[in-house]
């Protein structure tokens, strides 16, 4: 989907004090479709919304997240509710180490429907500063996708990463 007069904007406070540490974000952005066919005539527009809050102490970081997309690039002829997602983690760094957990919960689904689709995921991960602009990592994810509209196949895995990231 292609899109025209793209409006996005955001807004970021960042403040130390003494030990503590404060993070916080809102952004937004809306757009009208590109498409000039009839059948993407009453398509909904994009827009959506996302905030965020980190809180630091002394190496220990508790953080998260809302957005939403509401009905962004839907027909307004299909009987959606808005997109919305949510996440939370923790994480701590203990000199070149840093291990951190995240959730996130993210729901679509369709005004008929008693329950929403719905994608859980929860990630642990690990890295560590070897050098100046080279770090190992490794990461699990476990993540479910519940399709409860019965129109595509409903899902859940694990997957596992390993490898470095390298700065120069």
């Amino acid at each position: 989907i292609s899109y025209k007069d793209v409006f996005q904007g955001g807004l970021h406070f960042e403040q130390e004090f003494n030990d503590l540490g404060v993070k916080a974000s809102v952004l937004a952005e809306t757009a009208k479709s590109k498409v000039k066919s009839e059948a993407t005539k009453k398509q909904r527009k994009l827009s959506g919304y996302e905030a965020g809050l980190q809180v630091s102490y002394m190496g220990a970081s508790l953080a998260g997240s809302i957005g939403s997309h509401g009905k962004s690039s839907s027909f307004k002829t299909d009987s959606v509710k808005a997109t919305k997602y949510w996440t939370i983690g923790a994480a701590y760094a203990y000199g070149p180490a840093t291990a951190s957990l995240t959730y996130m919960d993210s729901r679509r689904g369709i005004v008929d429907q008693a329950k929403a689709n719905k994608i859980e995921q929860i990630t642990f991960a690990v890295n560590y500063k070897v050098a100046e602009g080279f770090a190992p990592y490794a990461s699990v994810t476990n993540f479910r996708f519940k399709d409860n509209a019965k129109s595509a196949v409903s899902n859940k895995a694990n997957v596992f990463l390993v490898g470095s990231k390298l700065n120069f």
